[in-house]
Order: structure tokens, then sequence, then C-alpha cells
């Protein structure tokens, strides 16, 4: 049955009430008397505690030299303390009873209608009552949020605790903490808020893998796997500055309250997401299930703050070295992060090219810690070659795709070359190869042949595989990577192209809006252009005649999930597949 408090003045005055499944009742408002303006007496009840078959007031009374507690207008067992309430006399400092606050604890608070009457109410004799109606049993109550415990144990029903509640903004909550059912009793689980709100939240939860607890817990409860560890998301607004709990009803064995304290102080958008990806535990535990903790529990609430790490392009700088060709052909954009004087050995091999005397080149500086040995390589090599090129910075981390778009918004070309910093062209030409690729009809992108310095394949076009050690998501892979290049120098249709060294119109990059910056850091973004263009009809090309180095950096090794980078790659993974599975995106597979 569905019951309510109902808390109000004798006589039936101003009342507070609300039903304990949605709300908390809040307390009372004070009664009052005054000599002189001051307050000569007075009483409140400030929380409402029913909890294990127990009613706990906690409240203040000051002037009255007795308190009892009534049931359906017959006297009850209660215990009675009083305590120093120092918020009161701070708030009344003319009063002298330092030992205002009390609790009255009745201990089986059976259904009925409760009065807390105090006699000799300001010494007038007056009788002052509350009413307290309970209209239910007191399993069903809910509790006083502030008061709840962080860490529960019973042995009859479970053991359980929170970790850290993140705040996600208009993604919700994400809340880790561990839960261990000892008898398989725990029903349903329900999210609360101080001012009432109640969220079920037994659908959004989610096990994850706590060796540290299960080693912990066995010794005393046997049955505890190391399926301890949980996450769970809670939808919608959360206000971080509130009192929240959570709630496990374990039905006939009780329920178990949780105090959840909510982290608002989490600093940037993108340390918020790599500080939630960093609380997953021994993701290596779940690698079977990681898809799933994206599109249940951590893929919508990061999705909702990604588009803030973004949000406010920074005002960006420019730096020109020389003068732009008369007429340009191609711009080339380089992103610059960490290792600028990879710039150094590009000019080496630029300086020799024709094609360069009519090609528009940018360095977008996406690092602020490089701009200033950056400037001063730029002005050595200017100094050293004669090659003009512009240099464009900002004042914060962009990511690959970032960089690529705000290089972009500079480019006077009408075809665009999005190439690494650690691609290194074999010899000259290779632009006007690519050029005259793209220039064929129905194409919308070219790539060429990458390569490792001992000769081998680094990229000849990638295609889409889905792994079975990743089940779920839709990875790439390179075919022939790592082995000797025995293929012709034609160009052929591939299905995808990384955009380390990449080139298609300037205005169709732009029409597209150009690499998706929600692909955090990086990772994805090019094969999204890619499918972008097929779903477009456009053709994806290699051409193998022009052949440059890739001096890639060490892959990260997936089959070893140890860091928040690993799961950053996957849930951009995630985020592909789902644009994929919502036809945003061209089917990868389809010829």
């Amino acid at each position: 049955m569905v019951g309510f408090l109902n808390l109000k003045k004798q006589g039936g005055q101003r009342a507070a009430h609300g039903d304990v499944q949605d709300a908390l009742l809040p307390g009372a408002p004070p009664i009052m008397v005054e000599e002189g303006g001051l307050m000569a007496s007075g009483i409140t009840l400030d929380t409402i505690l029913l909890l294990n078959r127990g009613l706990t007031l906690k409240g203040w009374l000051v002037g009255s030299d007795q308190i009892e507690i009534l049931r359906d207008g017959e006297r009850v067992r209660a215990r009675v303390s009083r305590q120093p309430r120092p918020d009161v006399q701070a708030a009344h400092s003319h009063l002298t009873d330092e030992n205002c606050g009390f609790d009255i604890l009745v201990q089986d608070a059976r259904p009925g209608q409760y009065h807390v009457r105090c006699h000799n109410f300001g010494g007038t004799g007056l009788v002052r009552d509350f009413l307290l109606a309970i209209e239910f049993g007191s399993s069903d109550a809910t509790p006083t949020l502030a008061a709840l415990p962080r860490y529960f144990e019973d042995s009859q029903s479970i053991v359980c605790a929170i970790d850290k509640a993140f705040h996600m903004g208009e993604g919700g909550l994400i809340v880790f903490g561990w839960m261990a059912d000892l008898h398989a009793s725990v029903q349903s689980i329900s999210f609360h808020s101080e001012r009432g709100g109640a969220v079920d939240v037994t659908d959004k939860f989610f096990r994850l893998a706590r060796m540290d607890v299960a080693a912990n817990l066995k010794t005393r409860f046997p049955q505890v796997t190391e399926m301890t560890g949980f996450v769970l998301r809670v939808d919608g607004e959360v206000n971080p500055n509130e009192v929240h709990a959570l709630c496990f009803d374990c039905g006939d064995r009780g329920k178990a309250w949780l105090l959840v304290d909510v982290d608002a102080e989490a600093g940037s958008p993108l340390q918020l997401v790599k500080d939630v990806l960093t609380f997953v535990p021994a993701p290596d535990r779940i690698r079977y299930s990681l898809f799933d903790l994206f599109d249940k529990i951590l893929g919508e609430p990061i999705s909702a703050i990604s588009p803030e790490i973004s949000r406010f392009r920074p005002q960006a700088q420019v730096k020109q070295f020389g003068s732009l060709p008369p007429v340009a052909d191609v711009t080339v954009i380089v992103p610059l992060y960490g290792r600028y004087d990879f710039l150094k050995y590009q000019m080496a091999k630029f300086k020799d090219d024709p094609d360069f005397a009519r090609t528009d080149l940018i360095y977008v500086v996406d690092d602020p810690d490089i701009l200033s040995p950056t400037l001063e390589m730029a002005a050595a090599q200017y100094d050293l070659y004669g090659l003009p090129f512009r240099v464009v910075w900002y004042n914060r981390n962009m990511g690959f795709a970032g960089a690529n778009n705000m290089g972009a918004l500079f480019a006077v070309a009408p075809k665009l070359l999005l190439l690494n910093s650690d691609v290194i062209p074999q010899k000259p030409g290779w632009l006007t190869d690519m050029m005259q690729t793209l220039d064929e009809p129905g194409v919308g992108a070219v790539g060429p042949l990458l390569q490792f310095f001992d000769g081998s394949v680094q990229h000849a076009g990638m295609r889409p595989k889905e792994d079975l050690y990743f089940p779920g998501f839709v990875l790439n892979v390179h075919p022939g990577k790592g082995a000797p290049w025995w293929g012709s120098e034609d160009s052929y249709d591939v299905p995808l192209l990384t955009a380390a060294c990449l080139m298609l119109r300037t205005a169709t990059y732009r029409e597209l809006g150009g690499l998706d910056e929600g692909y955090i850091i990086g990772d994805f973004e090019d094969s999204d252009l890619c499918l972008k263009l097929r779903k477009r009809k456009l053709k994806l090309v290699l051409n193998a005649k022009p052949k440059l180095w890739h001096l890639e950096r060490q892959s990260q090794n997936l089959q070893s999930i140890t860091s928040y980078r690993h799961l950053l790659t996957l849930y951009n993974g995630w985020r592909y597949k789902k644009k994929i599975d919502s036809t945003e995106l061209a089917d990868p597979w389809e010829n």
C-alpha cells in the first residue's frame, strides 16, 4: 500500500505532506511565542526518520519543561535526549538554554496518528501539539537523506558502498560503488533527492569487477564474487548542491540506504571525461561487455559532455612567413602537437618539390606549450629554405579534428590535404599525383601509399572489422600492414582511408562540417568523414604511385585495456557504431 506522511499543527493549520514513494517529509514550521519582539518559547521538527520500525524526530524546543509522544491519543514509550543547538542559539542569541536540541526515538512505530506534545509551553500552562499521521508500515518510509551512511552492511541482505558520483551536466549522474547481494534479495534500485524526487535506476545498473572488494569480503561471505563493483546512471537534471541517496530494496529483508555525495568540481569537460573513464575498475575483466557498458551507462552522458569540449572555438592567430602563392592548387594542413620538430623534416622535403610553388601550407599549433619553440623553428626554416607557409595557433588543445577544422577555416585553395606532422614524402610530385586522381569523376577523397622506413606497408586503405574480442564495436584494420608492398602503382577503390594523408575538395570538406569533433581527442573521425563521403555516393581511392613515410605513433594495444586512453578509444568506437546504426553514416560493408 502506498502511504503518506502528513505533518501539521493541531487545529488544522499549515501542513506539510507528501507521498513517501516520491517525496521526503521536510519537517514542520516552528511554533513560537514572542515577548517584546523576541522569541520566548518555540518548537520545531527539523527531520523525521522512519526506518527499521523506529521513528526518530529531530528538532529543537525552548521554553517547555516536558515533551511526550502520543499515538492515537495514548502515550507511548519514547527515549528523549537533549543536546546543544548552536545554530538556534546563533539565531536567537538571547536564549540561555544551551541544550535546546532534541532527539526522540520511538522504537516500535506502528501505524497511527502521533502527537508531539509540549507542556507548560512558554510558562503559560499551554499545551501545544504537532500531529504526525502515519498511514503505512514503517518499512515503506523514506529516511532523512543527510543522515544516511556511505557504507551499509547487513549479513541478512547486502553489503554496499558508494565510491564516487560524477555530475555530467545535462547527461545526469554517473555513480560508482560496490554491492554484494548476499542472498540475491535486491529487487529494485532507486535514486532519491532531498526535494522528494525518486527515480528507478534498476535498468541503469551495470556490474564491474572489483577484486579488491571481493578479496576483503570473501573471508566473511564466501559467496561473494569479483563482480561486486557497479556503475549506474541517473538521467535528467541532477542538482549537485542537493543531498541525494541510493536505495537498494531487498524486499522482505528490508532496504539499504546510502548517501550519494555528488562531485561537482570536475574542472574542464575533458578532465571530467578522463576522470570518469579512469574510475572504471579492471576494464580487462569485462572486455566482452565493454560495448554494453558504453551503450547502457557511459556513452550518452559522455556524449552530453563532449560538445562542451569544443563548444567555445578559441580565437586563432596567424603568422605568415613569406607570401601566399598568387594561385594555390591545394591547401595542406599540418597539425602540431608535442613533436614540433617534425616541421623541419617535412620542410626539408617540401623545398625541393615544384608543387609547393602553388601550395598553401598551414601549420596548426594545437599545443600551447610548444608555441614559442615552434615559432622559433618556423622562422629558422623560412630563413633556411625561403618556402612560404603560415602558422596558426590558439590558446588550448582542440584535438586532431579541431586542429584540422581550424586550419580549414584559413584554406584558400580548391583542394584540401590533411597531413600528419610525422608523414614525410619520399620524392616530389606526390601532390600532383593525388590531385589528378581527385579530379576523376565520382572521386570524393584520395589517399597515397604510406610506408614504414623499412618499406613495409603502414597504410594502403582500411576496411571495417567486427572484432571478436570486442563484440559490438566496429574497428578498422589495415590490410597488408607490416608486409612488403608488392602491388602496382595503380589506383583502386577502398572502403576507408586514413586522415594521416587525405585529399578532398575544400568545398566538400566544409559542406560536411569537417572532421567530427565529437570523437574526443581523436579516433574514428577519419572513418566518419569517409562514410559521409560514401553516403554521397563518392568513391574513396588509394593511389599507390605517391609514396610517403609515416612515423606512426606506437599503436595502442587494445589486447590489454589498461588506461583511460584505451577506454576513450572504445568510447569513440561506440559513438562511431551508433552513427552507423542510425544511418547517419554509410554502411561500411556496403559496396
